[in-house]
């Protein structure tokens, strides 16, 4: 609060007996739009690391990596980012035989051939798909980083120093890299969940429930990018329940989108002893470049255009219903399967949080979250008009800082997309 500077990212620890003060305090320190502390949920984290085999004793001693990511402390080489998939990407191949719609493979087949999307007489058959395109890239996605990029690492640059202070690397003889560590996992992302959520409940309800749209009428709207489409687009936004907006129907969808990720990766292990996949979700920045690269989606995003923030925040501007309702839907993912992290962003007006009453509030919606089966949250707070006159008249907002994902920068330096996507954001004037 005092210094206000980027580093160290400040993390706290919340649990069933954490004093309401200690809670208290920190949302004061959030409030003040430094993005920081931001919170993490020991109910759900330790399971989560129990779930990847690590003793409750060591998962209790648990610390932060970077953003999100979540590590024993001081025994473990986790390879905390692997790297990040695009579900969308997967959802747009399911959509089109396997074959890229947009980006820089557009028109050649780099997926499987999951059928002609034209000719899915169910939802079920697009789920199955969808499914199959994603355990088809996230196994060559492992298989890449095992056999290509910890074996690299491993002759080229083994780590001794680093290995000296990790437990059980001298008493085995192997380094960090090399299977020294008590423990040794490797940390691939989902990426975009939310809007495969909203794109599968737009599918499922505007296709083969009210029959409102074909499937030949969607698959040609995606193709144009919903160009001359737009009525049709706004069908897909408007009528189809969202994901962030405590809403059965679309919430259950994601929970299967993230379970189907999170227990798919852990099938796997690393090529370091007694190694384990831990899956994560949750996008640092690659929602924008992944969106990138990602042609248009059902839930009525553009070609090109970022993807959902965070790992488990709601699509930019979907949630419509507060921010009590985004942690009721976000709750309902199993977060103890994401045992390398979950991230939801929330942004809030500044008024909002200036008195004693909206304090208490924003303490009362972490510990909300928490007791639902949250694993972590953090906040922005800050309004859009300040963020876009920041845009224009950088001079006078050099300190402004923000959350742009696990970490806090000064919004003045951030590239324009990603400021434009923080302005994208849902901006709640309630809780």
């Amino acid at each position: 609060a005092e210094t206000r500077v980027i580093q160290p990212n400040l993390s706290i620890r919340v649990h069933r007996n954490t004093s309401y003060d200690f809670l208290l305090r920190a949302c004061s320190v959030e409030r003040l739009g430094l993005g920081k502390p931001s919170n993490f949920n020991d109910e759900v984290v330790i399971p989560a690391l129990m779930n990847l085999g690590v003793s409750l004793e060591d998962a209790r001693d648990y610390g932060i990596i970077g953003c999100v990511e979540l590590t024993s402390i001081g025994n473990t080489m986790s390879h905390g980012n692997y790297g990040h998939l695009s579900l969308p990407k997967c959802l747009e191949l399911a959509l089109n035989n396997g074959v890229s719609r947009y980006g820089k493979k557009t028109g050649q087949q780099v997926g499987l051939r999951t059928g002609d999307p034209r000719r899915f007489k169910s939802f079920e058959k697009v789920v199955s798909a969808y499914k199959a395109q994603v355990e088809y890239f996230l196994r060559h996605f492992i298989i890449a980083e095992n056999f290509i990029c910890d074996m690299a690492h491993r002759k080229l640059f083994p780590p001794v120093l680093l290995s000296t202070f990790v437990a059980d690397c001298i008493k085995r003889g192997r380094s960090v890299l090399a299977g020294g560590a008590k423990y040794n996992f490797g940390c691939p992302q989902a990426v975009g969940l939310a809007n495969v959520a909203d794109s599968l409940a737009a599918i499922k309800k505007l296709v083969f429930e009210e029959r409102a749209i074909s499937m030949p009428q969607l698959i040609d709207a995606l193709n144009r990018n919903f160009e001359g489409m737009e009525v049709l687009r706004q069908q897909l936004i408007t009528r189809a329940p969202k994901f962030g907006n405590d809403d059965d129907y679309v919430d259950q969808i994601a929970a299967e989108v993230a379970e189907h990720f999170c227990r798919y990766a852990m099938q796997f292990k690393t090529l370091r002893q007694g190694g384990r996949i831990s899956p994560g979700l949750y996008s640092v920045s690659s929602h924008i470049f992944l969106g990138g690269l990602s042609g248009a989606t059902p839930d009525g995003r553009f070609a090109g255009t970022p993807l959902a923030d965070g790992g488990v925040s709601p699509v930019q501007g979907r949630d419509a219903e507060g921010p009590t309702a985004v942690v009721k839907s976000c709750a309902k993912l199993d977060q103890t399967l994401a045992s390398n992290g979950t991230l939801l962003n929330l942004r809030f007006t500044p008024s909002l949080l200036s008195d004693e009453r909206g304090l208490r509030n924003l303490a009362t919606l972490v510990r909300t979250y928490f007791d639902l089966g949250g694993l972590h949250i953090q906040f922005n707070v800050v309004s859009s008009d300040t963020l876009r006159d920041a845009q224009k008249h950088p001079e006078r907002y050099r300190g402004l800082l923000v959350r742009v994902a696990g970490y806090s920068a000064y919004y003045t330096e951030l590239s324009k997309d990603v400021q434009d996507d923080i302005i994208a954001r849902t901006e709640h004037q309630y809780i």
